[in-house]
């Protein structure tokens, strides 16, 4: 959840735990004596809440006590919940493994008991080697280095400190190449989601600076599994920003490979794991590829995870794809009844990832397709509803690509619905942020342009003539290659011709799916 000046630090916080964590807090601080009830209590008052409120806040705290020393209060409960999430993720958290080695290590050289700490170092060694986290190597090859200098008096500790100088060195000219690549990638997503549809040569030349670094000039200069993951994510998004979906699937594959072939990276990247699947399915679809895209498809749907955001994104995706195989097959039912069917547990997972704006661009899939569905299924209302889910949801703004779109949508509906005074302020808002807007690709030109004359002709039955030239207008820009991305979302030359021929959406994808 995202604070602001109407919320609370520890609110937010509170209301991104998970209900085992919560449990686990509870029956993990309760043994601990009476001095916990004032932070149980001020705990319970938090959880209750489904709303900041500081008046609803204070009217439950019954021990005037906390009330006067809030501030305090609060920070003394929330290191008590981050103590006991330390406790709770000990088991699986990888730097808290290492931690607890290294731990030892310096613990059983205290006792001089040098036997014993060399084994915990190794255990340490072998982890981080295992997961390439060449940061605690370093550290530990540093360690090795003060352990082989107590251990020995003689020439084989000169040549054994030799020998772990030189992999200190590789496994730091390691960790700075990662962290090249690190950056490399950030830029890639931050660019994402600046312009979130490549329209212009411009905009592909600014990822091309990106890949004329030394380090993209072959895989072979990635020097960890790490390194090459991101190395060819970073050539797969390239790839599919330009339209060249082949030359991406090419790279998402070993992106997706890597993973499947080094499980210790899986296991610690496993949300990145989740995100190379999905990009490996959304090119088997690109390229009509069914029978691999089903195949990767039942592995993605199949995952497990005992972390429940791992498990939501899992769920959450696998609810994406369903609607968007099932709309681009032209199963539109199948879609609908798949969304009735799957509502209670959905809206209760979409309430927790979007509230939060995480899988906010599957949100977005999610809700163009099932819109798409209802409309062909003649339900323009609850089409209506699916984009305006969209629309209400804060961050929708901030990708002014898929926002316009979503409004021209908007406009489409409500005139299929015939709520005239709907589809005429929705007009005037949407020629308001095409005029504001500080980049139009050739498609929003377009639709600036149709809107406008629409103001002019004014919303009465003379529309037919007007789209007849608006199926002129988009024909050329369909074949364009920065403009195809558009039309992704909705079919607007489909619903056109139906319009112009007086046939419902749905016959005229249906005709061109036979």
């Amino acid at each position: 959840m995202i604070q602001n000046e109407k919320s609370d630090w520890l609110f937010d916080f509170i209301k991104s735990l998970e209900q085992n964590e919560k449990r686990y807090f509870k029956v993990q601080s309760a043994p601990q004596g009476s001095e916990n009830k004032k932070y149980f209590q001020l705990f319970d008052a938090y959880d209750s809440l489904t709303r900041w409120n500081d008046e609803k806040l204070r009217n439950k705290i019954k021990d005037q006590s906390i009330l006067k020393f809030l501030p305090q209060e609060k920070r003394s409960l929330y290191n008590a919940l981050l103590k006991s999430l330390r406790a709770y993720y000990s088991d699986s958290n990888l730097a808290h493994k290492t931690t607890s080695h290294l731990e030892d290590y310096e613990i059983l050289m205290k006792k001089n008991n040098f036997v014993l700490a060399k084994k915990s170092l190794a255990k340490a060694k072998l982890q981080s080697e295992e997961y390439e986290n060449f940061s605690d190597l370093i550290k530990i090859y540093s360690l090795e280095i003060e352990h082989s200098r107590s251990e020995y008096r003689n020439e084989d500790s000169k040549k054994k400190t030799t020998d772990i100088f030189k992999n200190i060195e590789e496994a730091t000219k390691k960790l700075l190449n990662y962290l090249e690549y690190e950056k490399a990638y950030a830029h890639v997503v931050r660019m994402n989601k600046k312009i979130e549809l490549v329209s212009s040569l411009n905009e592909v030349y600014e990822i091309k600076k990106i890949l004329s670094q030394p380090i993209f000039a072959n895989e072979a200069r990635a020097l960890s599994v790490r390194s090459k993951v991101l190395y060819n994510y970073v050539f797969g998004v390239y790839h599919y920003f330009v339209n060249e979906y082949s030359r991406s699937e090419e790279y998402f594959s070993r992106y997706l490979k890597l993973f499947e072939a080094n499980p210790k990276i899986k296991e610690i990247q496993f949300e990145n794991y989740i995100r190379a699947l999905k990009n490996y399915l959304f090119i088997k679809l690109k390229l009509g590829k069914t029978d691999e895209f089903l195949d990767s498809f039942q592995k993605l749907s199949t995952l497990k995870s005992n972390n429940q955001f791992h498990s939501d994104n899992v769920y959450y995706s696998t609810y994406m794809f369903v609607i968007i195989f099932n709309v681009q097959t032209g199963k539109y039912r199948e879609a609908i009844d798949y969304i009735q069917e799957e509502k209670q547990r959905f809206n209760e997972i979409s309430r927790r990832v979007e509230s939060k704006h995480i899988l906010f661009e599957e949100s977005v899939f999610i809700r163009f397709r099932s819109a798409f569905a209802y409309l062909c299924l003649g339900e323009p209302e609850k089409a209506i509803e699916q984009i305006n889910m969209y629309l209400e949801n804060e961050k929708s703004k901030k990708l002014s690509d898929s926002y316009t779109i979503a409004n021209i949508v908007l406009c489409i509906l409500y005139y299929e619905s015939g709520n005239r005074l709907k589809l005429w302020e929705t007009i005037k808002y949407l020629l308001k942020i095409l005029k504001e807007k500080p980049r139009l690709n050739e498609f929003e030109r377009t639709a600036y342009r149709f809107m406008n004359k629409a103001v002019e002709v004014g919303i009465k039955n003379k529309w037919k003539k007007e789209f007849e030239v608006l199926i002129k207008e988009l024909e050329p820009i369909k074949q364009k290659k920065f403009e195809q991305n558009v039309f992704e979302y909705f079919a607007y030359d489909a619903w056109l011709e139906g319009k112009v021929k007086g046939k419902s959406i749905n016959n005229i994808m249906l005709g061109r799916l036979q």
